[in-house]
C-alpha cells in the first residue's frame, strides 16, 4: 500500500520555534502529525521543522498549526531540503 505518514518540510510563519514532538493539526483542528526536529534559521530568518504528517495533509503549500507550550502558531509545507546549495 502507499506510505500513510510522510516526513515533511515546514516554516513557522507565526513567532515561536517549534521543537520535537509538539503536535501539528490541520486549521481546522484535526490532528494529523507531530514535529520530529526544529531549529531556528539564522539564513532564513524563521524556525524551520521537519515532521511526520499524514500523507494526505502533506501537500507542499498546506497551511498548519503547531502547538508550542500550549499555544498554536501558523506553519507552511514547504520542499525539502530548506536550502539550495551552490
Amino acid at each position: 500500500g502507499t506510505p500513510t505518514i510522510k516526513r515533511i518540510g515546514m516554516k513557522v510563519v507565526g513567532r515561536g520555534s517549534p521543537r520535537e514532538h509538539c503536535d501539528l493539526y490541520t486549521l481546522d483542528g484535526k490532528k494529523v502529525g507531530w514535529v520530529s526536529s526544529g531549529t531556528h534559521c539564522p539564513y532564513l530568518g524563521k524556525a524551520v521543522a521537519m515532521a511526520l504528517l499524514d500523507a494526505k495533509h502533506a501537500k507542499e503549500g498546506t497551511e498548519l498549526e503547531v502547538e508550542v507550550r500550549g499555544r498554536r502558531i501558523g506553519a507552511k509545507i514547504v520542499p525539502l531540503p530548506f536550502y539550495k546549495r551552490g
